[in-house]
């Protein structure tokens, strides 16, 4: 009795948690990606820690004229964390030699991390292969 009961508490407590974990699924993928307006929103959102918010600045970033992106990425590579100076190298790769290399040449020497010095000096072709 004890066995049987013991497994239907678990179908039902299996049940509720497929329940809450869809609905929260439903609510993510009904819930539309912020719209932001203008290179500041998006540089606060480069520099803040919201994944969804961070990645939807990353996708807006591209609606820039290029010598704001480049202005934006280039203030990026001076923040603090680690991950928002990959974030910008990554996306100042995406532009010709001429615009990166003056702007990642200083990365690839002195950043205080190696991870972000070896893709700065990687972007720039200066890590033996």
């Amino acid at each position: 009795m004890i066995r049987e009961c013991t497994w239907q508490l678990r179908c039902v407590a299996g049940a509720a948690l497929l329940v809450l974990v869809a609905g929260c699924a439903g609510a993510i993928v009904d819930d539309p990606a912020p719209r932001l307006n203008g290179p500041d929103e998006i540089r606060a959102a480069l520099h803040g820690d919201d994944f969804r918010l961070k990645s939807t600045a990353r996708e807006q970033l591209g609606t820039l004229p290029a010598e704001q992106q480049v202005a934006l990425l280039g203030d990026l590579l001076a923040a603090k964390d680690p991950q928002t100076r990959l974030l910008a190298v990554a996306e100042l790769s995406r532009f010709t030699e001429d615009v990166y290399r003056p702007l990642l040449g200083p990365v690839a020497a002195g950043d205080p991390d190696l991870e972000v010095r070896e893709f700065a000096a990687a972007v720039l072709g200066d890590l033996a292969d």
